[in-house]
């Protein structure tokens, strides 16, 4: 087999993942991983397996990656959501921190630990990173619909609505975002 046959099973995988077909996606990605396994395909693999519900298989494909390159990005976020989709949410605070140290920008970082603290029951600390998510990406729509519930769970109404339409004007069709909003601000 050669590297285009590789190329080919690759992107037919990402072709069928994309189209929900979830089972010829994990043939193809297989394929591709064994004509040359790469931290791309272990991505992959890693992605397929969460959107199956299956932590366990993404965080062994995330790790996967992680021996082939070992900072990725990618790869370190999969690894973490996946460890609190196992439960092991102390675990993927700690990684998604680590994260946040080495990629300083990155917003989709704080953005899981925010909800990973949540989880944690520690929502003075997911506050913090809920902030820090829309402060890196000011048009993180979910981002600011969290800080928003946050908010509003604290008493602080104003604030929490400034987030609940912001998180509007960015995804219009947000249905949470707008039944927050409603509750928040009374109808006013």
């Amino acid at each position: 087999m050669t590297s285009e046959n590789r190329w080919a099973e690759r992107h037919l995988g990402n072709t069928f993942e994309e189209l929900g077909d979830f089972g010829r996606a994990a043939r193809h990605y297989e394929n591709a991983a064994r004509i040359l396994p790469d931290a791309n395909v272990s991505i992959d693999m890693g992605r397929l397996s969460a959107k199956q519900g299956d932590a366990g298989g993404a965080a062994r494909h995330f790790r996967e990656a992680l021996r082939f390159v070992p900072g990725d990005l990618e790869a370190r976020l999969g690894l973490a959501a996946a460890l609190d989709g196992e439960g092991k949410t102390e675990e993927a605070v700690r990684l998604f921190a680590e994260i946040l140290r080495d990629y300083p920008d990155a917003a989709e970082a704080a953005y899981r630990k925010g909800n990973a603290l949540l989880e944690a029951g520690k929502p003075l600390d997911a506050l913090a990173a809920f902030r820090a998510t829309v402060r890196l990406r000011p048009g993180h729509a979910e981002g600011h619909n969290n800080l928003g519930v946050l908010l509003g769970k604290m008493g602080k109404t104003d604030e929490a609505i400034v987030h609940f339409r912001e998180a509007l004007r960015l995804m219009p069709g947000h249905e949470q975002a707008r039944r927050n909003l409603e509750a928040a601000s009374g109808g006013r």
